[in-house]
């Protein structure tokens, strides 16, 4: 999230520009979290019968960070803490948490009879590594090529 927060910061003209999108960045960034630490919400996310546009929707979000992390933390929650199951229709206890579990591809069917694939948490770790160095990339072309701002031309 650290690299994305610089990629916005070099992308804006001033220092109060930079704060005004940090801040709009942090807002969104908690509505995004809040939305997509619910587990459930990742199964229709991931519902396998998705139309094209949901596909795309989630390649984009593959490069926002806290979508990632969003889905690591539903996991390990998932898992290891207590929560509501739809089927039981009650609270149960989960499991706990392994290494292992890091491998661990999520399966199911959602309420309405579809099913659903939600990747190992391994590849959310993936991808913010891809993301890490994807924004960093863009860091340093930006403060390299663009003059504007803090960085020279070269």
């Amino acid at each position: 999230m650290a690299f994305f927060s610089m990629f916005m910061y070099s992308i804006a003209g001033t220092s109060k520009q930079a704060n005004t999108l940090a801040y709009a960045l942090l807002l969104v960034g908690f509505v995004f979290q809040i939305l997509l630490a619910n587990p459930q919400l990742l199964d229709y996310i991931y519902d396998e019968d998705n139309s094209t546009q949901w596909k795309v929707i989630i390649y984009l979000f593959n490069f926002y960070p806290p979508f990632h992390f969003a889905r690591i933390y539903g996991s390990i929650a998932s898992l290891s803490g207590n929560h509501f199951s739809n089927i039981e229709g009650r609270w149960v206890a989960g499991p706990g948490y392994d290494w292992d579990d890091l491998n661990l591809e999520i399966t199911g069917i959602v309420n309405t009879n579809e099913t659903f694939v939600i990747p190992a948490p391994k590849w959310a770790l993936f991808w913010l590594l891809i993301d890490m160095a994807f924004y960093s990339g863009i860091i340093w072309y930006l403060d390299h090529v663009i003059s504007h701002n803090r960085g020279s031309a070269d």
